[in-house]
């Protein structure tokens, strides 16, 4: 079974330089079997990271994927990283770098079976944060392991420079903020599946505007 690498994207071309020039050489040493897929947002709406990593899972796996690396295209790891624990494949989610501990953003790794059952992501919050949040309590719902290497390897990566999008949350976006709090593990079953079933995996809708093979990767444009 293969491991696939989804890379949500838009606006970091000397990011996706690097990583291609840094990471991906070691990604395929370490995991000979690996899929690397960029997700690229076209023009038009705010960033939707969750809905681009939802593209990537719904268009690119298949029964041979067992394993689902989400990874930012500014996070750089190590080899040491790489070989130590994008290699594992024993657990329902590794949390390998990511915000706080409430979170599964930046670099984790999933199984498949588990992104299924979670439904991936909500579909709706655009703009910066959140859906890792979301994710988060999603697995959390769906009582997935969740294995945190963060504290062991966080001195394992460099993120490139770029410019900050974190910004308060007003209007909807607060609203979408005060939603996926730890309050919902403690609602019944029934009201918590509202919160995943028809908003993720199940519902997308997306126009693929090109597909192509390029040196060390493929990339899909999407429009959301």
């Amino acid at each position: 079974m293969s491991t696939l690498c989804l890379i949500p994207y838009r606006d970091r071309e000397n990011h996706l330089k690097y990583f291609n020039k840094k990471v991906i050489p070691l990604l395929k040493k370490y995991i000979p079997d690996i899929k690397i897929i960029v997700v690229e947002q076209s023009e038009g709406k705010s960033f939707n990271r969750g809905k681009l990593l939802n593209v990537g899972i719904s268009e690119y796996t298949d029964s041979t994927i067992s394993h689902i690396i989400l990874h930012d295209v500014d996070i750089i790891p190590t080899e040491k990283l790489i070989k130590e624990i994008y290699t594992q494949r024993e657990e329902d989610i590794i949390r390998i770098y990511t915000a706080g501990p409430a979170s599964l953003g930046g670099i984790i790794k999933c199984s498949k079976e588990c992104l299924i059952k979670i439904n991936g992501f909500p579909n709706d919050i655009f703009g910066w944060g959140i859906e890792d949040r979301a994710l988060f309590y999603r697995s959390k719902i769906h009582n997935c392991t969740i294995v945190n290497k963060y504290n062991q390897f966080k001195n394992q990566v460099r993120i490139l420079s770029h410019k900050s999008n974190a910004c308060s949350y007003t209007g909807q976006k607060k609203k979408q903020s005060d939603l996926w709090q730890r309050r919902l593990l403690t609602l019944p079953k029934a009201e918590q599946e509202k919160f995943i079933i028809g908003n993720g995996l199940d519902n997308i809708k997306y126009k693929v505007i090109s597909k192509e093979v390029l040196d060390g990767y493929e990339k899909i444009v999407v429009d959301l």
